[in-house]
């Protein structure tokens, strides 16, 4: 499985950790590949099976697969997306990497979050998991009909299929192309009892200025957020541009927020220490999800679109 972010790759490790350890009669490898997998909690012994066990041989095949370039080999692994186009450019030990996608199911998610480059390079690596015919879960809640055509071309091209389609995806809803015959089928809406009314309201305001000005940035969260102290209840997260943006945001909220109501507020960016981020992440997730506190603001860089795991932030 493949996503965006390591923060993303790091919450769907332990899911996938406990999902694989419910279905498996017998305990399979699951790794976590990215680079800064090795501070991830769990990552030394989720993963290590006994393969051999005789008078002179013992191996454990999860400490095989930490050797580089071996952990697309696991049962099941999880890594960022770029491990995964990888295997569309001539790079060395590229083998290996076909080696360890074909013959499995490969997901992945978020496949709008890619520009220009990265859409092109799913699309090639599309080209090649339809020509191995490869089964591929392509995950997206607002990926537009003009890409979506895009990457089932792609792969209905590697599968021998070149009469081009037009897709018109449905949400919440699904669209599978068959790699024997080329053919698409698209769903109707779901029905779903999670629609939910968005409302978005601009705002001009002034960067640079003062606190004090009411047109200033400042000010306009602040006075965003009232609801927040009067009633005590509601969550917010304030995505800001830039670190200093996102740490002045989180001072100026603890200052101007007192009394008995005030929201906890906590701040997150790409700066911070790999596990004081990911102790801040857990606990966010942790947080939105059930029990949560009664209000809770979080500032944070744009990391947080990607990195918290949408399912709970």
């Amino acid at each position: 499985m493949f996503l965006p972010t390591m923060a993303t790759t790091n919450a769907m490790h332990r899911r996938i950790v406990e999902h694989v350890q419910r279905l498996q009669a017998a305990p399979i490898p699951v790794r976590l590949l990215h680079s800064m997998a090795w501070l991830e909690e769990g990552t030394k012994t989720t993963d290590d099976t006994l393969i051999a066990n005789c008078a002179e041989t013992v191996r454990i095949s999860g400490e095989w697969l930490r050797g580089r370039h071996r952990g697309l080999l696991a049962g099941a692994a999880i890594d960022t997306w770029d491990t995964a186009a990888l295997a569309a450019l001539p790079v060395r030990y590229n083998v290996m990497r076909w080696l360890g996608l074909t013959g499995k199911t490969v997901i992945i998610d978020e496949a709008h979050a890619y520009d220009a480059y990265g859409h092109r390079l799913t699309e090639r690596l599309l080209e090649w998991l339809g020509h191995t015919r490869t089964p591929v879960v392509l995950l997206s809640a607002t990926l537009t009909g003009s890409i979506a055509t895009c990457l089932a071309d792609a792969y209905r091209r590697g599968a021998g299929h070149t009469t081009p389609i037009t897709l018109a995806p449905t949400y919440p809803g699904w669209t599978f192309v068959d790699a024997t015959t080329g053919q698409v089928t698209t769903s109707e809406t779901l029905p779903t009892t999670r629609a939910r009314a968005l409302t978005i309201t601009m705002q001009s305001v002034q960067h640079a200025a003062s606190p004090a000005n009411p047109d200033s940035r400042l000010a306009t969260i602040t006075r965003t957020l009232q609801p927040m102290t009067s009633e005590g209840t509601g969550c917010a997260l304030v995505v800001c541009n830039t670190v200093a943006d996102a740490q002045a945001t989180a001072r100026h909220l603890r200052q101007a927020w007192t009394g008995a109501h005030r929201p906890l507020v906590q701040l997150l960016h790409a700066r911070m220490p790999a596990r004081q981020r990911d102790a801040l992440t857990r606990r966010l997730e942790h947080w939105a999800g059930k029990p949560a506190p009664p209000t809770l603001a979080a500032a944070a860089t744009t990391c947080a679109l990607a990195a918290s795991d949408r399912r709970g932030l």
